[in-house]
């Protein structure tokens, strides 16, 4: 999505978290007394490669209808993964927003359904110039169970009120922990705006407005996450 606003010296806005941590390294390191060149960026963009193999995959020579769907899939999965973080960003209006977990689980379950059916295995090998280099392998048989769990979780999402005591956080990150009396301590996504004030909210009771995000597998197992949508100092 193209973003309205243009920056002062010609430079291109931030429209990603990618872009506004390598924006804020910038900063840091002018700050430092360094500049970074184009070259530098160049390098740190961050990478995906993927390999398909198994029985669909003779002398590096897929079949066609099974490749197509993969490549559809496989961009259906990415664009609605983008989309769904997009969302999730406290800046974001959830109050006029359909929750982005079912299709997010559905695209998923699409994609691995694919390799399931074809028993294609598929490794992936993501590059970043912050976390190194990490490798993951999909096989068919996993790819079955995997989609089969899609297909029976159940997202939920909603709102609610949190009082305790905000006891860490981070700017890089974008997140704040908050200790609660029922819930232990919490980690949840914030925007700038908020990560702006844990230096003044350190160790204060606060009241949080959070966006729950709730999934629950067949077997009754729950995972939450949280994103605060307001924050504020609480008054007795």
């Amino acid at each position: 999505m193209q973003a309205n606003r243009g920056k002062a010296d010609g430079r291109h806005p931030v429209r990603s978290a990618d872009e506004f941590i390598a924006a804020q390294r910038r900063k840091l390191l002018k700050a430092a007394g360094y500049e970074t060149s184009s070259a530098e960026a160049d390098k740190a963009r961050r990478s995906l490669r993927l390999a398909l193999e198994g029985a669909a995959v003779r002398e590096h020579r897929m079949e066609s209808s099974v490749l197509g769907q993969w490549l559809t899939h496989f961009q259906e999965a990415v664009t609605t993964v983008a989309h769904a973080l997009d969302e999730s960003r406290p800046t974001h209006d959830y109050r006029n927003s359909a929750a982005p977990g079912w299709t997010v689980f559905n695209r998923l379950a699409d994609l691995t359904e694919v390799l399931a059916d074809s028993g294609t295995d598929v490794s992936l090998t993501w590059s970043s110039p912050y976390n190194g280099v990490r490798a993951s392998r999909l096989g068919s048989r996993n790819a079955q169970r995997c989609r089969d769990a899609l297909r029976a979780a159940q997202p939920e999402e909603h709102s609610e009120r949190l009082a305790g005591r905000l006891v860490g956080g981070s700017m890089l990150r974008g997140t704040v922990e908050i200790e609660t009396a029922d819930r232990g301590v919490i980690t949840a996504r914030v925007d700038h705006e908020i990560t702006s004030l844990l230096s003044a909210y350190a160790n204060r009771r606060i009241t949080a407005e959070v966006l729950v995000s709730t999934v629950r597998s067949p077997h009754g197992r729950e995972h939450h996450s949280y994103v605060v949508l307001y924050l504020a100092l609480h008054t007795s």
